[in-house]
Order: structure tokens, then sequence, then C-alpha cells
């Protein structure tokens, strides 16, 4: 499960207090196996959000090589955004993310091998990655049209992805970096060899917090022995399958079916204006996003000269104002709409960036670079809840596989303009034109959100 925006799947809730109760006594065994796999996974990648690029460090000097682990990252999940939501709203998301969590963990094993008999050498590494970041796409939009199956109140959405979000961010963004350079230090392949057991233990929390559910309908909402088609009284949060006519058998019939399930949630997408200009936004905040990110290991070992456990202790910390921008979120989009959200998230980005042109010291840096973290939580938040609002329940697999492509599209793009930056005039010029970069794309797309978002905070859930 890669960088990015921490997870589509906070659903806005009640606030009274008698509500919030409700919502508690709601969430059960099912939803805390699955909490418990989110943490466990999100911790292993946390560590290997480290080291990869600590490794890539070890393989090569150029910045431009070492941003294309994570630009290679970003492309394979953004290649799988398609497929990934046809199959969200199609199949058995249970299998799929379990097999998404099995993969990944062979593929850590895989590289655990390679470092133990010598070097994956670049190419492995970016293999590695790339899997990392498929497999993530199918795990990630499996789990959003999963979740509504292990609460039983729909009525506890709000707690329950606030918790779950919670776990997910404390995981990713900061215990896992912050042990991940300290493992890396003592021996290459540990972060590597952990993250393949957290794997391993998400996939057995999965497969058991599988919830049971009603005679003749598997997980997911699909009629057991149907492919596709529209289950009667589907309840609500269950997919709706693709009614197009299949003529055809076989491979065929397969192809066709999901070419029409694509179909339908692109032209559900293009319907929805507001989530058009919500791709825009997020796109553009995500290209600047990744022009840092792409050369941050660079820029803590040349520029701030961090080793190894300097640096997991920088992204931890500086990621922890994430993880607390993920709990205030909602609170500054209630406060101040998703509109002023979005715009006081883009201008705090181009000031962290342009903050870390000029900043010295390690412990400012933290601070500097965990506004931007801060800001890109906050906007992630509002992001999200807005698109819950505009896009139905049974189409949100599609468009929002759709939205990610997008949004993933750019992000190698970006690390690989941030990393040829850094190449050529080294890593505080990259920071500068990120930050220039946010500014100008604010311009170009903000008066088009502004228009097409009006009301979005008023839009029930559908």
């Amino acid at each position: 499960m890669g960088a990015g925006e921490p997870s589509a799947l906070g659903v806005k809730g009640a606030n009274s207090e008698q509500v919030g109760a409700t919502q508690r006594r709601a969430l059960g065994s099912a939803f805390w196996g699955l909490w418990a796999a989110t943490g466990i996974s999100s911790v292993g990648d946390g560590l290997v959000a480290v080291a990869l690029p600590l490794l890539a460090t070890r393989l090569t000097h150029s910045a431009l090589v070492i941003a294309g682990v994570a630009a290679v990252n970003r492309g394979a999940s953004a290649l799988g955004a398609l497929p990934a939501g046809a199959l969200a709203d199609r199949f058995n998301r249970w299998k799929a993310m379990v097999a998404s969590d099995l993969v990944s963990g062979s593929a850590m094993v895989l590289l655990v091998m390679a470092i133990a008999l010598g070097s994956p050498g670049v190419p492995g590494l970016y293999l590695a990655s790339a899997v990392l970041g498929l497999c993530e796409m199918v795990y990630r939009l499996s789990m959003q049209g999963a979740f509504p199956d292990v609460v039983g109140d729909h009525s506890a959405l709000g707690t329950a992805n606030g918790r779950l979000i919670a776990v997910e961010g404390a995981g990713e963004q900061f215990v896992g970096p912050g042990i991940g350079g300290v493992l890396f230090g003592v021996a290459r392949s540990l972060p590597f060899g952990a993250d393949a057991l957290s794997f391993f233990a998400s996939a057995a929390l999965v497969g058991a917090s599988h919830p049971r559910p009603p005679a003749g309908v598997a997980p997911g909402g699909t009629l057991s022995g149907q492919a596709g088609g529209t289950a009667a009284g589907a309840g609500p949060g269950e997919p709706r399958r693709s009614t197009v006519p299949v003529p055809d058998s076989g491979a065929s019939r397969v192809y066709r079916a999901w070419r029409a399930d694509m179909a339908e949630g692109l032209r559900a997408f293009r319907s929805l204006p507001g989530v058009r200009a919500l791709t825009l936004a997020t796109s553009s905040q995500a290209l600047c996003n990744w022009m840092v990110l792409g050369v941050l290991v660079v820029y803590a070992e040349r520029s701030l000269h961090l080793g190894t456990t300097g640096y997991g202790l920088f992204y931890a910390f500086a990621a922890l104002a994430g993880v607390v921008g993920s709990f205030f979120g909602g609170w500054f989009q209630r406060r101040f709409g998703t509109r002023r959200v979005m715009v006081g998230a883009g201008l705090a980005c181009a000031v962290s960036y342009a903050g870390l042109s000029v900043t010295i010291g390690a412990v400012a840096a933290v601070f500097v670079y965990g506004l931007g973290e801060f800001a890109v939580a906050v906007y992630n938040v509002g992001s999200v809840t807005a698109r819950q609002r505009l896009v139905p329940r049974a189409m949100f697999g599609r468009v929002g596989g759709i939205y990610r492509l997008a949004v993933l599209a750019v992000s190698p793009l970006g690390a690989l303009v941030g990393g040829a930056v850094a190449t050529a005039a080294g890593p505080r010029v990259t920071m500068v034109v990120a930050s220039a970069s946010v500014l100008a794309l604010l311009a170009v797309w903000g008066p088009k959100c502004w228009r097409q978002l009006v009301g979005v905070d008023d839009r029930p859930v559908t």
C-alpha cells in the first residue's frame, strides 16, 4: 500500500452522543479483525516506505534513478486502478484482499532472498516496488467496497472509518518509518522481511474477519454463481452490477463484461462535474507532492546530512503531523467547508516546500515538512468526504478507480521531474520548483473547483 492518499473510506458521521454510542456498539469482531489487519500491514508499509529509497541509494548515486522507485510504484498503481475498480464492484472483495496481501508478502520474501544472495539490482528493486503498487490498488479499492459488510449498522460507518484511518496513518506514517531506518541500519533485509510477515499476518486476519453473508449471497454483495447482474433488493452499500447483456461465452464474455463495467463507470464519472473538478485538483496537488517525495531521501542525506536512522526519524516525526491532520480533517471541513480547506491546503503546501529550500537544521525541517504533511492529510479528508457525497456507493469502486488513475498517473511524472531537477541543480531547487508549481496549478484549478463544488457539504451520502 503505497504513499499517497491515506484512505478513501471516511463517511461523515452524526455528532450527537446518542448516535455516537450506537455507532460504537455496532462495531463487531469482523471490524476489529480488519482494523488489526490494517494496523499490522500499515506498519509494514511504513517500514518499506523508508527502506526502499534507502536501498536505492546504496545501489546508485543518481537522484533520478532513486526517484524512479517511487515513480514505478505509483505507475503500477495507476495501471491497476481501472481493473481494480471494476473488480471491487463485481467479484468477491475479501478473496481479492487476501490474494493481494499474499502476493505482496511473497514479493518481499523474494527481495530478502535477493539481498541475501548479493544485491537485487535496480531492476529488481523496481520490480518489487511495482508489485507493491499494483497489489495496494487491488487491496484498497476492494476494501472500500467490502467495508460496509463489517459494520451491521451503516450509521456507524463514520466511527468505523475514523478508527480505521487512524490506525492506518499511525502505522504507515509514524510507527513504521520510525523504526524502518533503524532496522535498515542493522541489516538491509530486516525491514523487508518484517514487511513480508506483516502481509501474511494481514492476509490471515482479513480471511478470519470475513463476515457471514445471507444464504446464497457471496460477501461483497455478489449472488453465488453470478459474475455480474444486480441482485434484486440489494441492500445499502452493496454494489449494483452491470446489466448490459453479454451474449458470448467463455473468455469473450468475461472481456465484454469487464468492458461494460468499466464503460459504465466512465459514464458515471463524466456525469459528475464535481468529481471531475476534484480529480483535477488532486492530480495537480499529487504532481507537486511527488516532486518532493521522490527526492526526500536525497534531500535528507545531502542537504540535512542525515544517516539512515536520522532519515527514518525525520520521515516519521514529520509524517506524525499528517496523522494529526487526519484526526482533525473532519473538524476543518465542518468549520471552513470543503472548498476553503482545499485552497488552504494548497497554499500551506506551497509554504512548506518553499521553507524546505532554505531550512538548514533537521529539527526545523521536521516542522516545515510537517506543515505540508498536515495540509495534505486535511485535504485528503475533504476530498474523500466530498467524493462520497457525490458518487453513488454502488459505483464507488469504478469511479474511484478512474479518480485514482488520474491521480496516480501524474505521481510518477512528479517524482521523475523532482529527480531530474535534483540531479541538475540539487534537492533544494526541487523544493522551489514544487512550491512554484503548487501556486501555478492552484491558480488554474482553484476557480473551477470553487464553482463546481458549491453545496457539496450539504449533499447526503447515497
